[in-house]
């Protein structure tokens, strides 16, 4: 029961009786991410939590402060925990033979054999099939950190407003690859199941099957169905089915658009300066310096260089 609870996360009003829930929408989803960056330099543990107790702590008041509400840090924690889950799970799709990334859409991309075939041994992750996941490349930085894989990181994805919170909103703000499509469904009320964290691509594409989970041991037994998938095929061919590459040769991570972004940079001295535009040949380097912004991005690139090349 204990575990229903905590994967028990979201979609009605925080201020109702029941505190051991919480209602999450995408603007929230952006801040909390946006809190946790802030955290890799301070609190990051290799834990399950993630954070240290300080950092939980931290983000907690910064987050009720932003919107005015009463989370605990459990309800972050499970949140950190979902979002955790969701993002290994796209990463491994990718990697699968047949399957691919639409850079422009940030959706998964595969032929429909392609994703029929899977999805007949994996039903639980139909759900991906027609989501676009605009976080993900923010997931990335968390996640992998500078020393993992950001094959995946674009150009951020803006996120709407907060709103009056009558409407649930999805973790993963969909958009549509179907012409046919007029216009993005919000539903009122969604399941708890990693499937529903994100909303309906399509209107005119037909139901998918759904799976209901009325008891804790098919919770469990889903849960853990998607975590097997994910540990099973992570890092397996990754870095050949994205075109890194093509998306390090953009004029957004290309070197010379990093070293005029370099020169912008106040708050360098010379030495740090010269480490600096070594430590930016590295493509993975050059994604994480022109993904972080404003404080984050000085500090981020001071903390590296000392790291790579201590000063004298």
């Amino acid at each position: 029961m204990a575990e229903l609870e905590a994967e028990n996360i979201s979609r009605i009003q925080i201020d109702s009786p029941d505190r051991g829930k919480a209602k999450w929408t995408p603007p929230r989803d952006d801040y909390l991410v946006e809190l946790m960056i802030d955290q890799l330099p301070f609190g990051w543990k290799k834990k399950e939590n993630g954070f240290t107790k300080q950092s939980w702590h931290s983000m907690t008041i910064r987050f009720n402060r932003k919107f005015g509400l009463q989370f605990e840090k459990s309800q972050l924690r499970n949140r950190y925990t979902n979002l955790r889950r969701i993002y290994f799970i796209i990463k491994s799709l990718v990697s699968q033979n047949g399957f691919g990334w639409d850079e422009a859409q940030q959706t998964i991309t595969a032929k429909d054999e392609v994703w029929d075939h899977y999805i007949s041994d994996h039903p639980d992750v139909e759900s991906y099939r027609f989501k676009s996941f605009p976080l993900f490349q923010k997931l990335a930085l968390i996640f992998e950190g500078t020393k993992g894989n950001h094959a995946f990181i674009s150009t951020p994805t803006e996120v709407p407003k907060e709103g009056n919170g009558n409407t649930a909103l999805s973790l993963f703000p969909c958009v549509s690859t179907s012409p046919h499509t007029p216009g993005l469904d919000a539903p009122q009320e969604q399941s708890k199941s990693s499937s529903d964290m994100m909303s309906p691509q399509r209107d005119t594409q037909p139901k998918k099957r759904q799976f209901v989970r009325d008891t804790t041991s098919r919770n469990k037994k889903s849960r853990n169905a998607e975590l097997m998938i994910a540990q099973a095929i992570s890092g397996m061919a990754f870095n050949s089915k994205v075109n890194a590459k093509q998306v390090i040769n953009s004029r957004q991570y290309s070197y010379d658009k990093c070293l005029e972004e370099l020169q912008e940079l106040e708050g360098l001295n010379d030495s740090v300066f010269v480490k600096a535009v070594r430590l930016l040949r590295d493509e993975k380097n050059a994604i994480a310096f022109m993904t972080l912004k404003g404080p984050r991005r000085l500090f981020w690139l001071k903390t590296e260089c000392h790291a790579e090349v201590p000063l004298l």
